[in-house]
């Protein structure tokens, strides 16, 4: 059947709708909303709606918080991202945490003994059920507009003190191959959305439903990692001054790489970088 994914965030005990399996959605749309979700705008946007069961999300809400896709066959967590803490019921709405939650069929009792004093021993996929599902992130045409497109981005691992920018991400052309020449701020296609899900994933399993290997894409870098992302002349100097490290680079590589082994995915030599993008 598959491994089916969702976008969760730990820190605010969220999480997203089933995303389908990774082959599916990589290149689709949800990447491309996860970005905004995190994406501080460069003005306010107004008020958050008050009405949470039929609007949509805001977008950067997400932004600085703990950030993993997580599989349905993940049994465990990147090395220090959760603490006990992190079970502990937000809301009195959620399903309380007993010994009888159900564990995978491959726990042994040890394991499952071991689990119902430390929940972080706990199968990681089990955390969903503290967490409360999101609106809808199809943010509209209006909302997407305040992100000006004619800007550079940076998509930023502030845990790691690591940064990638839109316009260091090369862009789909006519014949389906990469070149810089396409930049288009957050609305770039591949962009910082697709680097960022090849960055997160999270899993036991290493079924992705694509077709291409060696890229680890399910023991993801950045998986748990505080994840924002900002307005490059906003965030440029303080970066500099805390020695924060650019890998717009090595991430373009990794996901033109992707991008040509996936079915149906493109061809061609990745272009060098322009220098007016350094």
């Amino acid at each position: 059947m598959g491994q089916y994914w969702r976008f969760v965030n730990i820190d605010k005990q969220e999480k997203s709708a089933h995303l389908g399996k990774l082959g599916e959605f990589f290149f689709a749309n949800e990447p491309g909303q996860l970005i905004y979700l995190l994406a501080i705008p460069p003005v306010p946007l107004g008020s958050a709606p008050s009405d949470p069961s039929d609007l949509k999300e805001v977008p950067g809400r997400w932004a600085g918080d703990r950030i993993i896709c997580l599989g349905n066959y993940a049994h465990s967590w990147p090395e220090g991202v959760v603490t006990a803490a992190d079970f502990r019921q937000k809301s009195t709405a959620d399903v309380e945490w007993t010994s009888n939650d159900e564990t995978s069929d491959e726990e042994s009792s040890s394991d499952t003994d071991e689990a119902s004093q430390d929940p972080t021993k706990r199968p990681s996929a089990s955390f969903l059920r503290v967490c409360h599902s999101i609106r809808s992130t199809d943010f509209d045409q209006e909302t997407r507009a305040a992100y000006p497109q004619d800007q550079v981005w940076v998509l930023r691992n502030i845990t790691k003190k690591l940064y990638v920018r839109s316009d260091g991400i090369p862009t789909k052309n006519p014949d389906y191959a990469l070149t810089y020449e396409g930049h288009r701020g957050l609305e770039s296609y591949p962009g910082l959305g697709n680097v960022l899900l090849a960055k997160i994933g999270w899993s036991d399993d290493g079924s992705t439903s694509m077709r291409c290997d060696g890229y680890n894409l399910t023991e993801g870098s950045w998986a748990g990692d505080r994840i924002d992302v900002r307005l490059m002349d906003h965030v440029m100097e303080d970066m500099i001054q805390e020695g924060w490290k650019d890998i717009s680079r090595q991430e373009a590589k990794l996901l033109h790489g992707i991008w040509c082994d996936v079915d149906g995915g493109g061809s061609g030599k990745l272009p060098k970088e322009p220098k007016t993008a350094l």
